[in-house]
Protein backbone atom coordinates (compact mmCIF):
# COMPACT_ATOMS: atom_id res chain seq x y z
CA UNK A 1 0.00 0.00 0.00
CA UNK A 2 1.38 3.41 -1.27
CA UNK A 3 0.12 6.74 -0.53
CA UNK A 4 -0.41 9.69 -2.81
CA UNK A 5 -0.89 12.91 -1.45
CA UNK A 6 -2.90 15.46 -3.74
CA UNK A 7 -1.75 19.26 -4.03
CA UNK A 8 -3.62 19.94 -0.88
CA UNK A 9 -0.32 18.98 0.73
CA UNK A 10 3.52 19.99 -0.50
CA UNK A 11 5.54 17.67 -1.73
CA UNK A 12 7.66 18.12 1.36
CA UNK A 13 5.06 16.32 3.23
CA UNK A 14 5.24 13.36 1.21
CA UNK A 15 9.20 13.57 1.91
CA UNK A 16 8.62 14.18 5.45
CA UNK A 17 6.36 10.52 5.93
CA UNK A 18 8.98 8.94 3.92
CA UNK A 19 11.51 9.80 6.38
CA UNK A 20 9.19 7.01 8.61
CA UNK A 21 9.45 4.73 6.55
CA UNK A 22 5.53 5.51 5.22
CA UNK A 23 5.57 4.91 1.91
CA UNK A 24 3.90 8.53 0.58
CA UNK A 25 4.18 10.16 -3.06
CA UNK A 26 3.17 13.64 -3.70
CA UNK A 27 0.72 13.99 -6.90
CA UNK A 28 3.75 15.98 -8.50
CA UNK A 29 5.78 13.09 -8.42
CA UNK A 30 3.48 10.63 -9.88
CA UNK A 31 1.97 12.56 -12.75
CA UNK A 32 4.20 15.64 -13.19
CA UNK A 33 2.38 18.96 -14.64
CA UNK A 34 -0.88 20.31 -14.14
CA UNK A 35 -3.76 17.22 -14.63
CA UNK A 36 -7.71 17.16 -13.08
CA UNK A 37 -8.56 14.80 -10.65
CA UNK A 38 -10.86 13.25 -13.58
CA UNK A 39 -8.02 12.23 -15.48
CA UNK A 40 -5.25 11.21 -12.58
CA UNK A 41 -7.57 9.27 -10.63
CA UNK A 42 -8.65 6.48 -13.09
CA UNK A 43 -4.66 5.86 -13.77
CA UNK A 44 -4.62 4.24 -10.25
CA UNK A 45 -6.69 1.58 -10.94
CA UNK A 46 -5.38 -1.97 -10.45
CA UNK A 47 -2.69 -0.48 -8.78
CA UNK A 48 -2.61 -0.02 -4.18
CA UNK A 49 -2.36 3.53 -4.41
CA UNK A 50 -4.47 5.27 -1.77
CA UNK A 51 -5.42 8.61 -2.35
CA UNK A 52 -4.85 11.51 0.44
CA UNK A 53 -6.95 14.24 0.34
CA UNK A 54 -8.71 17.41 1.78
CA UNK A 55 -10.94 17.80 -1.27
CA UNK A 56 -13.88 17.05 -0.55
CA UNK A 57 -15.83 17.54 -3.75
CA UNK A 58 -13.94 14.33 -5.20
CA UNK A 59 -17.01 13.24 -3.23
CA UNK A 60 -19.61 15.83 -4.75
CA UNK A 61 -18.84 16.76 -8.08
CA UNK A 62 -20.49 13.65 -10.14
CA UNK A 63 -17.31 13.13 -12.78
CA UNK A 64 -14.69 13.14 -10.18
CA UNK A 65 -17.15 10.58 -7.69
CA UNK A 66 -17.64 8.34 -10.78
CA UNK A 67 -13.88 8.55 -11.33
CA UNK A 68 -12.60 7.12 -8.18
CA UNK A 69 -15.62 4.70 -7.56
CA UNK A 70 -14.81 3.19 -11.19
CA UNK A 71 -11.26 3.14 -10.18
CA UNK A 72 -11.07 1.16 -7.36
CA UNK A 73 -8.64 3.49 -5.44
CA UNK A 74 -9.04 3.66 -2.09
CA UNK A 75 -8.89 7.02 -0.40
CA UNK A 76 -8.67 9.17 3.00
CA UNK A 77 -10.45 12.86 3.20
CA UNK A 78 -9.22 14.75 5.69
CA UNK A 79 -11.47 17.12 7.27
CA UNK A 80 -11.48 20.62 5.88
CA UNK A 81 -9.69 22.33 8.56
CA UNK A 82 -6.77 20.93 7.35
CA UNK A 83 -6.38 23.36 4.29
CA UNK A 84 -6.04 26.59 6.86
CA UNK A 85 -2.96 25.26 8.73
CA UNK A 86 0.43 26.49 7.85
CA UNK A 87 3.23 23.73 6.41
CA UNK A 88 4.67 22.89 9.73
CA UNK A 89 1.34 22.46 11.64
CA UNK A 90 0.02 20.16 8.89
CA UNK A 91 3.85 18.22 8.93
CA UNK A 92 3.07 17.72 12.72
CA UNK A 93 -0.52 16.97 12.44
CA UNK A 94 -0.27 14.07 9.79
CA UNK A 95 2.82 12.52 12.39
CA UNK A 96 0.62 12.18 15.28
CA UNK A 97 -2.31 10.74 13.24
CA UNK A 98 -0.48 8.64 10.95
CA UNK A 99 -0.29 5.73 13.30
CA UNK A 100 -3.92 5.34 13.18
CA UNK A 101 -4.40 6.24 9.67
CA UNK A 102 -2.03 3.45 8.68
CA UNK A 103 -3.33 0.82 10.91
CA UNK A 104 -6.74 1.58 10.07
CA UNK A 105 -5.92 1.30 6.52
CA UNK A 106 -3.55 -2.00 6.72
CA UNK A 107 -6.62 -3.20 8.61
CA UNK A 108 -9.27 -2.81 5.46
CA UNK A 109 -9.73 -4.20 2.13
CA UNK A 110 -9.42 -2.08 -0.87
CA UNK A 111 -11.35 -0.27 -1.71
CA UNK A 112 -11.93 1.43 1.20
CA UNK A 113 -13.14 5.69 1.65
CA UNK A 114 -12.77 7.27 5.34
CA UNK A 115 -13.24 10.61 6.80
CA UNK A 116 -10.35 11.56 8.85
CA UNK A 117 -11.44 14.17 11.57
CA UNK A 118 -9.45 16.97 13.41
CA UNK A 119 -9.07 14.84 16.22
CA UNK A 120 -7.99 12.20 14.68
CA UNK A 121 -10.70 10.19 14.39
CA UNK A 122 -11.45 7.90 11.72
CA UNK A 123 -14.92 7.34 10.14
CA UNK A 124 -16.26 5.49 7.12
CA UNK A 125 -17.66 7.42 4.16
CA UNK A 126 -20.51 5.11 2.45
CA UNK A 127 -19.30 6.07 -1.31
Amino acid sequence: MRFLLDHNFAPRHAEMLRLYDIPAHHLRDAFPGVIKDVDWIPLLAGTDWVIVTCDQHIQTRKAEARALRSSGASAIFINPFFANLSLIKKGEWLLRHWPGVLARAEAEIAPFYFQLQHNGTIEYINF
